[in-house]
């Protein structure tokens, strides 16, 4: 995300302040400017959200990452709304180009945003990096 829009959230924190509920509260907040966040202006942060398989009647099944009728997996940016589906031949070259987490989104949004407020993006991907590792 862009200098502006992290500035934008932190003005719109410091009118809703309340420190039993700054996190949640920041959280919300990034949620809400989601939408003005250009793909190009992301950290490439994503999460590992499953790995599935279409079914004969069109249904969809989450299938372990290994499984000979995996298809594809889906990854989300931590900064977008947009999910990325990546067929599973192209699983790796998708995780050595990216950094891939493991986790729960809202989670990782929330210490990603609250981090980044305090100490800047940088630091903020590294330390998710160094505490989460990056999967695979």
């Amino acid at each position: 995300m862009t200098i502006e829009l992290l500035n934008k959230i932190k003005n719109e924190l410091n009118k809703e302040i309340d420190e039993d509920s700054y996190e949640d509260t920041a959280l919300e907040v990034f949620k809400s400017h989601i939408n003005e966040i250009r793909k190009n202006d992301t950290n490439k942060l994503y999460v590992y959200m499953g790995t599935y398989m279409d079914d004969y009647n069109g249904n969809i099944v989450k299938v372990d990452r290994n499984s000979e009728y995996a298809t594809y997996s889906l990854y989300k940016d931590i900064e977008l709304n947009s999910t990325v589906s990546v067929e599973i031949h192209e699983c790796d070259y998708f995780e050595q180009r990216n950094r891939v987490l493991t986790g729960n989104l809202d989670k990782i949004r929330k210490e990603f945003i609250v981090k980044s407020l305090d100490k800047g993006q940088e630091y903020s991907c590294e330390e998710l990096i160094r505490r989460r590792g990056i999967w695979r």
